[in-house]
């Protein structure tokens, strides 16, 4: 799913439970919407866009999305899972604010606590914080939050600590902290609790979290003869924090993942890319990481690398009502660790909140590849990424289009959809461009809210 049809979908839904549009940035109506999202069950809030999709352009885009970044850090308490971003839509640019349901309620905005009810976002009432508060108190006796038994401030890694504060700084994801204050940080996040440390801080920040937590392993295993095989090649076992064991992924698939080459027939170029795409498996080592079942203590992520295929297996099964299809298309986000996926967020170690199957999909799709799958049973939930391509083949609209447009000449998605006597949507002509796009007839040379294409002379 690309960008604009993201968006597309949010809009379709009209869930008014979970989406809020706002034509301009009305910073005090958007915190109150934000904080009933943290208190309820998650949301998204569309800023220079209303219901009917008309777009309302916003004056000063990177500053008005800087504003309200650290407006909402500022006032929303406590500190909370909020992604902002830019996002495209009708060619022009929009404001995405996605907040999953937290785990600390109750949230407030100066000083009062909001919920969504009736798709309105309205000031919690005795009852309503009543329930706020029993819900906090079930969330207190999470794994994450339990107490590593043993455990010191001397086992966890404080340069780790540093280190994301600067990186959530940069990214303006959190502005409360300095570097130095290591201790006020892991406790705001309540990942310290009395000056004892939490499951969570050893999953994030422990120097050797496996003699604490055995299930903190990642292991790497090559087969190069298929699950058929009586072989593997090699084995690699990381017992790292979650940041340290994702770095060391990183540098594995650097050094030992082949690259392919590709000739442009037309641009006389040669291509060069990793056999499966980097920015895909960095999503899915995370999503696992993040994902699995930290309290089942046999638990690990297991990385199967085969000649044509990767599986990634984690431990915990997928929330209920989730299946493959779901996964590749908008669903609600339900982390089953929001502690430390808050502070992986935090970290830039994932971009966009509760999309990260989205985004595997995606650049799957792009380059050509198969679609990957998702087969959650038996306690475990398994990625399977294929490295073989998808067989495109061109619809009668596609060819004729082909046909009758002149090559080397520039177009937009709206002028392929205006090609056509008889009237498509714009998701038609989006999945057309997508083959168009896979079997290289055409190429993308602008993004963002001016995206155009070129065809290539390819015939």
């Amino acid at each position: 799913m690309i960008e604009a049809e993201y968006v597309e979908s949010l809009l379709k839904e009209n869930d008014k439970e979970r989406l809020v549009c706002f034509i301009r940035p009305e910073l005090s109506e958007v915190a109150k919407a934000v904080c009933a999202f943290l208190n309820s069950k998650g949301g998204r809030v569309l800023i220079g866009v209303d219901k009917n999709r008309k777009v309302y352009p916003l004056p000063d885009f990177e500053q008005t999305l800087h504003e309200l970044r650290l407006f909402l850090h500022k006032e929303i308490v406590p500190e909370s899972l909020i992604g902002l971003r830019e996002e495209a839509f009708n060619d022009h640019q929009v404001i995405l604010i996605e907040v999953i349901e937290g785990n600390r309620r109750p949230y407030s905005y100066r000083n009062q606590s909001f919920v969504r009810l009736d798709g309105q976002s309205i000031q919690a009432d005795e009852n309503e914080m009543s329930k706020l508060i029993r819900t906090q108190r079930i969330d207190e006796y999470s794994w994450e939050k339990s107490l590593a038994l043993e455990a010191s401030i001397e086992d966890l890694d404080l340069d780790e600590v540093a280190e994301t504060i600067r990186l959530s700084n940069r990214l303006e994801r959190s502005g409360r902290f300095s570097p130095d204050d290591q201790l006020h940080f892991l406790q705001s996040l309540q990942l310290l609790k009395n000056l004892q440390v939490t499951n969570a801080a050893i999953v994030l920040f422990g120097k050797e979290p496996t003699y604490f937590l055995p299930q903190c392993r990642v292991r790497i295993v090559e087969f190069p003869d298929g699950k058929t095989g009586d072989r593997y090649d090699n084995t690699v076992l990381i017992e790292k924090n979650i940041f340290r064991a994702f770095r060391d992924i990183q540098e594995y698939f650097r050094k030992n993942m082949p690259r392919l080459s590709f000739f442009d027939e037309v641009e006389w170029r040669r291509e060069d890319r990793m056999q499966f795409p980097s920015k895909a498996l960095d999503e899915a080592v995370i999503n696992a990481m993040m994902h699995r079942d930290y309290s089942d203590a046999t638990g690990e992520v297991l990385i199967a690398i085969y000649r044509e295929r990767i599986e990634i297996i984690n431990s915990g099964e997928l929330p209920s009502g989730l299946k493959d299809k779901n996964l590749k298309e908008n669903h609600r986000s339900i982390p089953p660790n929001p502690g430390i996926t808050h502070v992986v967020f935090l970290a830039g170690m994932i971009e966009k909140l509760g999309r990260g199957t989205l985004l595997i999909t995606k650049t799957f799709r792009d380059i050509g590849l198969v679609p990957p799958t998702w087969v959650s049973n038996n306690g475990a939930t398994t990625l399977t990424m294929d490295s073989r391509p998808v067989e495109n083949v061109l619809n009668s609209r596609t060819s004729h289009f082909l046909d009758a447009f002149n090559s080397r000449e520039e177009f937009t998605r709206e002028q392929y959809q205006q090609f056509f006597p008889e009237k498509i949507s714009e998701r038609t002509a989006r999945n057309d461009i997508s083959i168009l796009l896979n079997g290289r007839w055409i190429e993308k040379i602008s993004d963002g809210a001016f995206t155009r294409y070129i065809k290539k002379n390819k015939f």
